[in-house]
Parts: C-alpha cells; sequence; structure tokens
C-alpha cells in the first residue's frame, strides 16, 4: 500500500468513527444526565423522569449503533447474506427517533451483504434531502442476487443535498469531513457492488434510484 493509500484509509477510518460517535454522544450523554438526576434527588417524580430518559435514549443509541454496524460495518465473508425483514426492523426502530417517518416495501428474502448496504446507506442518506422532516418511501426489488432501489424523500423543503455528487459521482468534489463522510462510503459501496444511482427533485419530492 502507498503512503497516499495508508493516508486516505486511515483519513476514511476516522472520519467514519467522528459521524458514530456524533449520531450517540447525545443519547449517551442524556443517559449520562439521567443518572445525574437520580443521584441528585430520589424522589419518586424525579426518579420517573429520570428512568423515562434513560430508557428513550438507551433505546435511541441501540438503534443508532445497531444500524450503523449493519450499514458500515464489515461482513464475516465476501459472499454473505442479510435478511431483508432484519433490515427492515433495524430502519423502523432507527426511524423511531427520526424527524421523518418510514413506509418500506421490501421483499422477505435474504439479499447479498453488500447491497443491503447500499440500501441502507442510501436510506440514511435520503433523510438529508428533507431537513423538517417528512417521509420516506423505500422500495427494493430483487432479482437473483441483483437488487432496484427506489427512494422517495418528502417534505417541506425537500432539496437536492450538496453532497450528492459524492453518492452518485456527478459533477463537484466536496470536502470529506464528517458530515461528507456516509455519502462518499455510500458512493464506495455502489461502486463496490457494481450499481449505479441517479437522482431526481420534483417539487418537494427528492427521489434516488440505484440498480
Amino acid at each position: 500500500m502507498s503512503s497516499a493509500q495508508l493516508s486516505g484509509a486511515i483519513e476514511l477510518a476516522s472520519l467514519l468513527a467522528s459521524r458514530i460517535c456524533h449520531d450517540v454522544v447525545g443519547p449517551v450523554g442524556a443517559i449520562a444526565n439521567g443518572i445525574e438526576m437520580l443521584e441528585s434527588d430520589d424522589s419518586e417524580e424525579n426518579r420517573e423522569l429520570a428512568l423515562q430518559l434513560m430508557g428513550r435514549s438507551a433505546r435511541q443509541a441501540s438503534a443508532s449503533l445497531q444500524l450503523m454496524r449493519m450499514a458500515f460495518g464489515a461482513g464475516s465473508s465476501a459472499g454473505s447474506v442479510i435478511d431483508l425483514n432484519d433490515a427492515a426492523r433495524l430502519l423502523r426502530e432507527y426511524f423511531d427517533f427520526e424527524r421523518a417517518d418510514l413506509e418500506l416495501e421490501l421483499p422477505s428474502a435474504v439479499a447479498p451483504r453488500p447491497v443491503v448496504r447500499v440500501l441502507l446507506n442510501l436510506v440514511i442518506f435520503a433523510v438529508r434531502a428533507i431537513p423538517r422532516g417528512g417521509v420516506i418511501r423505500v422500495r427494493a426489488d430483487l432479482d437473483g442476487e441483483a437488487m432496484a432501489i427506489a427512494i422517495e424523500a418528502e417534505g417541506p423543503k425537500a432539496r437536492v443535498p450538496d453532497v450528492t455528487p459524492l453518492v452518485t459521482g456527478g459533477d463537484g468534489d466536496p470536502t470529506l469531513d464528517p458530515h461528507s463522510i456516509q455519502p462518499h462510503l455510500t458512493g464506495l459501496l455502489l461502486q463496490a457492488a457494481g450499481m449505479t444511482a441517479a437522482t431526481d427533485l420534483d417539487g418537494e419530492r427528492f427521489t434516488i434510484t440505484a440498480r
């Protein structure tokens, strides 16, 4: 591995770690706040509020970590597969804490890990298109080991995210940072899976398709 390749690999790992920490530091901090509440005031009312805060925050951290483990993590082997029902469950749990609602239409089947990782990362990416919330509609169709994906993100002030070229390979060269590393990874996963993606914006509906 050349020094440039090594530097790039280190940067990718560092930025992904930063993204993961960014997603879980909030709920983990809330759990710590709940513990401090219990330590400072053990009244029944305060105890109930603290337990509610800690319970919700623990579920949020768990949902984020489990989804990111499947979306970002390495498989046990190149030929491994993932049950799409498991992927759907993790997405639903993750979206319990998102401003957008989620509508899924996935087949009950197993699919190659590379294309499932593409699917999960495209859904995570699509949230950027509706910063004020709305609905994410996801449809995936399997043909053997090939997957066709269609995602709609609909909501007020829908937009084309500025980091979209990192996903689609279009014009533009956004700076890599913790904000853009997930779209960058999505683009790499698309290439590795032999897939391409395209986007469109029609009023308040942003669409991304991949196959």
